[in-house]
């Protein structure tokens, strides 16, 4: 199916999720207090259908390139190429052990290193590691780890809804951080391209996370909310977070080209 073809499917995804919303109208008191039962219940249905398909949708055009499924040093014309390799696991096992070490260490530091380790991995290894390996680590760190040490923590079953926004974001940065070596914006400037990578995905990060305060709160406690939280990544307790957005994503892009340049001298 061409990609033209595919965008059915976010299209679906929004047109089933986006009616929850307005049908239960969570601006209202409606849905009880902020972060009621009803509420995540409201923020399951809209990501488990529109950010669900946003996410697949990007791993499937992901995976349509062969040469991205495997290391750089490692792909030859012609070979056949198995979206979940062992190569593909053993990465994903990796990127949620590192998300779970940057959630413990950032919550303590009080710096957004998941969100640097994460774009590394998106950088470095695509859209199927980020988006697999990020949901693991965050279900995990963000989770029942976090409730053990007292450090961070999404109320009960919530964790599984927040992990898959995030990761959804995740699968369609790694499509355009890989789709970008290709521009010509890139081949003149590494850092502007992955600037202009961050310009495209950032902006949805940060939206799909405002819907996320927009369904949990009624509107008397979403205008503070948001408001805090953008002032939170942009600067202190977790900024600068698009700064280490970028360090993450350069870091990983660099390792990338270290290894596809080593598959060039092999020739």
């Amino acid at each position: 199916m061409s990609p033209v073809k595919l965008v059915i499917l976010p299209i679906a995804g929004f047109v089933v999720g986006i009616p929850i919303i307005l049908f239960t109208q969570p601006w209202t008191e409606a849905l009880g207090v902020a972060y009621s039962p009803a509420r995540i219940a409201v923020f399951f249905g809209f990501t488990f259908t529109a950010l669900l398909a946003w996410g697949v949708y990007w791993l499937i055009l992901y995976a349509r390139h062969p040469d991205w499924l495997v290391p750089p040093d490692k792909y030859s014309p012609g070979m056949k190429v198995k979206m979940f390799s062992t190569w593909t696991w053993v990465s994903i096992g990796i990127t949620a052990a590192a998300f779970i070490a940057g959630g413990l260490v950032g919550a303590v530091t009080r710096l957004d290193l998941p969100g640097f380790v994460i774009a590394a991995v998106a950088a470095n290894f695509g859209s199927v590691v980020a988006f697999f390996g990020m949901y693991i680590g965050e279900i995990i760190a963000y989770g029942p780890l976090a409730a053990s040490t007292g450090t961070f923590v999404y109320p009960g079953i919530e964790v599984i809804a927040d992990s898959l926004l995030d990761a959804s974001v995740w699968s369609y940065a790694g499509f355009l951080l890989f789709w970008m070596r290709r521009t010509n914006v890139y081949k003149r400037s590494r850092v502007l391209g992955i600037l202009l990578a961050m310009a495209l995905f950032e902006p949805i990060h940060y939206g799909y996370w405002y819907i996320y305060w927009f369904i949990m709160n009624p509107w008397s406690s979403f205008v503070p909310v948001a408001l805090a939280n953008l002032a939170g990544w942009v600067f202190l307790p977790y900024g600068p977070a698009p700064l280490l957005v970028f360090i993450g994503a350069l870091a990983g892009d660099r390792l990338y080209s270290f290894r596809a340049s080593r598959a060039i001298r092999k020739k």
